[in-house]
């Protein structure tokens, strides 16, 4: 019985070490087809091969990718808060590279302008969402009387220059036509982004 065992723990002991031997044999024709990392001080890498690492990284995804130039129109709105209707606002914007600057007619019939900084996030070859922060300047004091205003964001909003963000739904129709639906804090625009 003492054998048996003995003969089974060879056979373990065979297997283990045929197993350990794959996985060597594995690995060293593995690395000689992967590139080594970690060897940068060693290396001289392209730009093209840092920025390929670059976006490999968590922080690079959630920032997102550069907005590519392009114009647009939004000639529609609607509020969210105060109820549904129907105003053209004719927002018309220029980006170049991620900034961006606004014109359009606001609730008061002023002309109101705006600078941002947009970034996307790439959801698929043909939609994409669009983030943006910036500045506002046109409403005076108003903006904070508009009806079902997020009463968290009043004070924010009571200066002739106020801060402002917005998430665009990007949906590409053609090479470079896309339809867009804008969502700033009290109201939704749709319109139209074409790519320089």
């Amino acid at each position: 019985m003492i054998k048996t065992i003995h003969i089974s723990c060879s056979t373990l002991n065979s297997i283990f070490f045929q197993t350990i031997i794959l996985f060597l044999l594995a690995g060293n024709l593995h690395s000689q087809t992967a590139p080594v990392k970690n060897l940068d001080f060693f290396v001289n890498k392209t730009a093209s091969e840092y920025d390929e690492e670059k976006k490999r990284t968590f922080i690079y995804r959630l920032l997102g990718d550069q907005v590519k130039s392009s114009v647009t129109i939004m000639p529609i709105a609607t509020h969210i808060f105060s109820g549904v209707d129907l105003e053209l606002p004719w927002y018309i914007a220029a980006n170049y590279k991620g900034f961006e600057i606004t014109s359009f007619i606001n609730t008061y019939n002023d002309v109101s302008f705006g600078l941002n900084y947009k970034r996307k996030w790439v959801v698929s070859s043909k939609f994409s969402i669009n983030y943006s922060i910036g500045i506002l300047y046109g409403y005076g004091d108003n903006l904070a009387k508009i009806e079902g205003f997020p009463l968290g964001l009043k004070s924010l909003v009571e200066n002739t220059i106020v801060p402002v963000v917005g998430l665009d739904l990007v949906f590409k129709v053609a090479y470079k036509v896309a339809l867009q639906g804008s969502l700033a804090p009290n109201v939704f625009l749709f319109g139209i982004r074409y790519y320089l």
